[in-house]
């Protein structure tokens, strides 16, 4: 329970705004590496641990950052679109 409520937190921290602006290549593996560390951080993972990135995204059950940034993207366009079409 306390690492699912961390995660969130640390994720919307994270994301911010994201869904609203384009992200450039070099922003995207800025947010990917700060989203990587801080998962490693709360699971207690050093890097010496030699373990990857997708064993540490499966052991939080989270998706990869560029994914949840298109999902976020999509929802926040399905929800201004509603708003247009009936107003």
């Amino acid at each position: 329970m306390y690492l699912c409520a961390v995660v969130i937190a640390v994720l919307s921290a994270l994301l911010y705004g994201a869904e609203t602006s384009s992200m450039s290549v070099s922003n995207t593996k800025k947010l990917d590496t700060a989203h990587h560390r801080w998962q490693r951080k709360i699971l207690k993972i050093s890097w010496k641990d030699m373990i990857t990135n997708k064993t540490v995204r499966e052991r939080t059950g989270q998706d990869t950052l560029e994914s949840i940034i298109r999902e976020r993207s999509l929802r926040w366009f399905g929800h201004t679109y509603r708003m247009d079409s009936t107003g």
